[in-house]
C-alpha cells in the first residue's frame, strides 16, 4: 500500500494538497513515502493523522521539510514523543508559511514541549497549534506559555487534557497580557481547580482578542466560578465560555446569573453536568430573561436518577423559566463537543 501511494505522489509534481489519515503508515511507510514527498515542491497541505509513524517515520518526514511551502501539518496521534519532537525541530522552522501545526495526542513531554516552544518562535506565520492530549504537564506549559510573547500571528492554542495544574495556570496567566493575536484557547481535561482559575481570571481581561475559552473539566468549584463571573464583563471580546463538567454548583450559578444582569458581550456560557440545582437553574433563567445585552444561551445540567430520553423536560423546564425565555434541547456548544446524552438544558433567550 504505502509502495504505490508513494509511487503514485511521486508522479505529482504539482501536488498541494495530500491527505493520508488513518491509514495506519508506520515507520516503514513514512520512510518509503517521504521520498515520494521530498518531491512535490508545491505541497501545501499534509495530513498524516493516525499513521502511528513514531520517532523513526517523523525523522523521514523532518528531511522532506527542508525547501517546504507547507501551511498545513497534521500530525495527531503518531506516537511521535519527545524523540520525534527533536527530529523536527531542525526543519520545521524551514516551513516559513506553516499556519497550523496539530501535534497533538502524541505523548510529548515537558522537554518535548521546550524544544516545541523553540520551534513556534520561529515561524513567524503560525496561527494555530493543537497540543491535547499530550503529557506537557505544569514544567512544559511553561515553555509553551513564552511563545505568546513573540507570536504575533497565533490566534489558535489548544492545551486540553495535559496535565496541567496550578502552577501551568500561573505561568499561562502571567503571559496572556502578552497576546495581542490570541482568540481561542482550550485548556479543558486538566486540573487547574479554583486556585488555578484564580490567575486566569486575573489574565483574561488583558487578553484583548480572546474570543472562545475552554475550561470544562477542571475540578473547578463555587469559588473558582466566582474569579471568572467578577471578570466577564472586562472582557469585551470574549463570547464562548464552556465551563462543563465541573463542580461549581448553585452558588456558582448565582455567581453567573448576577454576571449575566450586567453590560457584557458574552453569547453563550456552557454551565452543563455542574451539580446546579433547581434554586441555580431559577436564578440563570431568570437573569438570561432579564438580559438586554448579547448573550443568547446559557447550557446548564439536569441531574436524573439514571438515564433519561433527551426528549423528556422537567417541570423547571415547563413551568419555571420565565416566558421571554425559550427553553429547548440540543446537542452543542461551538468550540467544544459536548455529547448529546449531557446535555439537559438550553435556555435560549429569544433576540428582541
Amino acid at each position: 500500500g504505502a509502495v504505490r501511494v508513494a509511487h503514485v505522489v511521486s508522479q505529482c509534481m504539482h501536488l498541494v494538497h495530500l491527505d493520508l489519515s488513518s491509514n495506519f503508515l508506520g515507520s516503514a511507510g513514512m520512510l518509503t513515502l517521504a521520498t515520494a514527498i521530498r518531491n512535490c515542491g508545491e505541497l501545501e497541505y499534509l495530513n498524516l493523522k493516525s499513521n502511528e509513524i513514531g520517532d523513526k517515520g517523523v525523522s523521514s518526514l523532518a528531511s522532506t521539510l527542508q525547501h517546504s511551502k507547507l501551511r498545513y501539518i497534521n500530525l495527531h496521534r503518531n506516537k511521535i514523543g519527545d524523540a520525534g519532537v527533536n527530529y523536527l525541530i531542525e526543519f520545521l522552522p524551514r516551513c516559513q508559511n506553516l499556519a497550523h501545526l496539530d501535534m497533538s495526542g502524541n505523548a510529548i513531554g515537558s522537554e518535548g514541549a521546550n524544544w516545541m516552544a523553540n520551534v513556534v518562535r520561529e515561524l513567524p506565520n503560525l496561527k494555530s497549534v493543537e497540543l491535547h492530549e499530550n503529557w506537557i504537564s505544569d514544567e512544559g506549559i511553561g515553555a509553551i506559555s513564552s511563545v505568546l510573547h513573540g507570536c504575533h500571528a497565533l490566534q489558535n492554542l489548544s492545551l486540553s487534557r495535559n496535565n496541567v495544574g496550578v502552577e501551568g495556570a500561573w505561568r499561562l496567566a502571567a503571559a496572556l497580557s502578552f497576546s495581542k493575536t490570541l482568540s481561542k484557547l482550550l485548556l479543558g481535561g486538566n486540573r487547574i481547580e479554583d486556585e488555578g482559575v484564580q490567575w486566569l481570571a486575573q489574565a483574561l481581561p488583558e487578553c484583548a482578542n480572546i474570543q472562545i475559552f475552554d475550561l470544562s473539566d477542571n475540578s473547578i468549584g463555587s469559588r473558582g466560578a466566582a474569579s471568572l463571573s467578577a471578570v466577564l464583563c472586562d472582557c469585551r471580546s470574549l463570547r464562548e465560555l464552556s465551563l462543563d463538567f465541573n463542580f461549581i454548583g448553585d452558588k456558582g450559578a448565582t455567581s453567573f446569573a448576577h454576571f449575566l444582569s450586567k453590560d457584557h458581550k458574552l453569547h453563550t456560557l456552557n454551565l452543563c453536568r455542574n451539580d446546579i440545582e433547581k434554586e441555580g437553574k431559577r436564578r440563570l433563567a431568570t437573569a438570561l430573561s432579564h438580559c438586554s445585552t448579547t448573550l443568547t444561551t446559557v447550557l446548564v445540567n439536569y441531574r436524573a436518577n439514571g438515564p433519561q430520553p433527551l426528549e423528556e423536560l422537567s417541570e423547571l423546564q415547563e413551568d419555571d423559566f420565565p416566558s421571554e425565555t425559550e427553553v429547548s434541547c440540543g446537542p452543542a456548544f461551538s468550540g467544544h463537543c459536548v455529547p448529546r446524552w449531557h446535555v439537559r438544558v438550553i435556555a435560549r433567550r429569544v433576540p428582541a
